[in-house]
């Protein structure tokens, strides 16, 4: 953000005990902690309660550092478990992927031991498969970004942040740039495999 302006503290506000969304910023005395403001905040929540049970029974003040006031401890395990997910498919896709490198590379064994056997060393057998490998993972990669964003919108709608549906999900330079990232390494790392494999099968043959 650019720039804050102090709220105007009105007569309504005051009164009005169900503005549970409301967040406060503050700066920390120096030497107090996290816990023990946390118990001050707690105190004066309890005698809150006290005063207004029927609109604040059950309803306390929790303290947290700025960067973790927007997402908690069950968002964030959730949000990990996401991308451990999706980590996880992306490994099943290329392992597939992989597999049926190694099975086409297999099948075209006789071309490359006849290649080899013409004076193709073992890099120049092991190229045009890397290549290949290249190609389908960046051309994976271009559909994903697609997909992205097709369903981005799709995706935003059923997001619910702070009580409120609807949620913009940015697909800036970071996200373009891992896609790209991640199909090039995921290309190299799982071309090597069928390349080596098709190289020593073609120097082994006769």
């Amino acid at each position: 953000m650019d720039f804050i302006l102090p709220r105007v503290n009105s007569a309504n506000l005051r009164t009005n005990f169900h503005a549970t969304w409301m967040q406060a910023i503050g700066r920390l005395k120096p030497g107090v902690t996290l816990t023990q403001a946390q118990v001050e905040l707690s105190t004066v929540a309890s005698r809150l309660a006290l005063a207004h049970p029927k609109d604040l029974a059950g309803v306390g003040l929790r303290v947290s550092t700025l960067h973790d006031s927007n997402m908690d401890g069950v968002s964030r395990s959730l949000l990990w478990l996401m991308t451990l997910l999706s980590l996880a498919m992306l490994l099943i896709a290329c392992a597939n992927l992989a597999s049926l490198q190694v099975a086409r590379a297999l099948g075209r064994s006789h071309e490359f031991a006849v290649r080899a056997a013409l004076g193709g060393s073992r890099r120049q057998l092991a190229i045009p498969l890397l290549i290949e490998s290249l190609c389908l993972a960046v051309t994976g990669g271009i559909f994903g970004i697609l997909v992205a964003l097709w369903s981005n919108d799709l995706i935003g709608r059923f997001l619910v942040i702070n009580n409120e549906p609807g949620f913009t999900v940015v697909l800036d330079v970071r996200v373009f740039a891992f896609a790209a990232f991640a199909s090039l390494l995921s290309g190299l790392a799982f071309g090597l495999a069928p390349s080596w494999l098709l190289a020593r099968t073609s120097e082994s043959q006769p």
